[in-house]
């Protein structure tokens, strides 16, 4: 560590360490939990079109495309392993 990381916040020092991971390979805890929103609100979903941005594994818009809804997923294109 240099000395202007020690001048940083905790908090700006654990964003940079978070941000170095490649956290579109992991399936977040929050996509479960939209998940569970998509499927106990279907019918609101039916029939209608979303953009999932930085989908990352896209766990939310894949069941949202199965409930027939019109899915756009997006992430970073310069990273190839996340698409």
């Amino acid at each position: 560590m240099d000395s202007t990381d020690d001048d940083e916040e905790p908090s700006d020092q654990l964003m940079k360490t978070n941000m170095k991971e490649e956290y579109g390979l992991f399936v977040w805890p929050c996509s479960k939990i939209l998940v569970e929103y998509v499927w106990k609100h279907r019918s609101r979903f039916s029939g209608t079109s979303v953009v999932e941005l930085g989908a990352g594994t896209a766990l939310p818009g894949l069941v949202a495309e199965k409930l027939g809804t019109d899915v756009t997923l997006t992430d970073a294109s310069d990273r190839v392993e996340v698409l």
